[in-house]
């Protein structure tokens, strides 16, 4: 009898203590409203990343992208990907080489997507009829790039 009173009691310090140290732990931002349209040059660097997937079948590395979009340094590349992530068109897994997912908002941006994204979508890749992979629900750039009507 003493020992579960002694448990209890231990349970119910355990969970103040949890309860205290919770409030203390900083909680991360809520994220930010897409309140801006990208940059010329961010849309160049989303395009190149959405072509060079299609081309490739997997997300580009830094380089393919910089010699994409005529940029040298691949730390120029890395503050576009951080501006496209940060505005909600670009998704990156952390220390992971070619981690790279375009967002329905990003697709939207760049005109290959007409309806308006749900928060935090991802479109599948899918073939297109003349056997380009393409995302579901957009029109395939590889074709778009071959009748020169993919917007600049």
């Amino acid at each position: 009898m003493i020992a579960e009173q002694d448990a209890a009691a231990l349970r119910r310090r355990l969970a103040a203590l949890e309860a205290a140290v919770a409030q203390h732990i900083p909680q991360p931002p809520p994220p930010r409203p897409i309140t801006r349209p990208l940059t010329v040059s961010q849309r160049t660097v989303l395009r190149a990343i959405v072509v060079l997937t299609e081309r490739f079948g997997m997300p580009p590395t830094l380089r393919e992208i910089g010699a994409e979009v005529g940029i040298r340094s691949t730390n120029a590349v890395t503050d576009h990907l951080f501006s496209l992530e940060r505005k909600g068109a670009l998704e990156r897994a952390n220390q992971k080489a070619r981690a790279l997912r375009v967002t329905a908002f990003g697709l939207q941006q760049l005109g290959l997507l007409h309806k308006p994204p749900t928060p935090g979508a991802f479109i599948d890749v899918i073939a297109c009829g003349a056997g380009h992979e393409r995302l579901e629900g957009a029109p395939c750039a590889m074709c778009a790039l071959e009748r020169k009507d993919f917007e600049a």
